[in-house]
């Protein structure tokens, strides 16, 4: 009987940790539309950038549409990979921001249409930084020297809820415990 209460101890303890140590990790997507000049492997983006009004989530309702992005990294190399790497964009004075680690792109057909992706950090005040990705594609341009306009979506990726891993610890915990007793006996 003690054991068990030591077990039912232990569990209460590692579900009230967890739950004060909980993260509030950022959910949906912001999404982005500006003026960009590209050619094959590089990409500046111009001043023009804003946010457009459809976020979701964490995202939606924070920031109105043609809220003012900053790009802290332009021009970008996208090909064959990323390069700058660090923040890259900024939105309400660091309220959001996006820092990439990695990524790559191309430019393909007549059109020489635009496509990269970038996985990093979104980060948004209130919450916990977020593994992410970004999206950017543009189309009819590439020849380095005529803006053209671009769209771009930064989208937060799922992170594991830490309740429910601080309730499997709880369990393991149980069973750890019921098997020594069950040696000692």
């Amino acid at each position: 009987m003690r054991t068990l209460r030591s077990v039912l101890l232990a569990s209460a303890m590692a579900v009230g940790f967890a739950t004060a140590a909980e993260a509030a990790p950022i959910t949906g997507m912001i999404n982005f539309t500006g003026d960009i000049i590209y050619n094959s492997t590089t990409a500046t983006f111009l001043p023009t950038t804003v946010v457009n009004g459809s976020a979701t989530g964490n995202f939606a309702g924070v920031f109105p549409a043609f809220t003012p992005v900053t790009w802290l990294i332009s021009p970008l190399t996208f090909s064959p990979s990323l390069s700058p790497t660090g923040l890259i964009w900024t939105v309400g004075g660091n309220t959001a921001t996006f820092t990439a680690n990695s990524g790559s792109g191309s430019v393909s057909g007549a059109s020489n249409f635009l496509t990269f992706t970038m996985s990093g950090t979104l980060t948004l005040t209130g919450y916990d930084p977020t593994p992410a990705q970004m999206a950017i594609t543009a189309q009819f341009g590439g020849d380095g020297v005529t803006p053209v306009a671009w769209s771009g979506t930064a989208r937060a990726l799922s992170v594991p809820e830490p309740a429910s891993l601080a309730l499997l610890g709880a369990g393991l915990l149980g069973l750890g415990f019921a098997a020594r007793r069950r040696q000692a006996a």
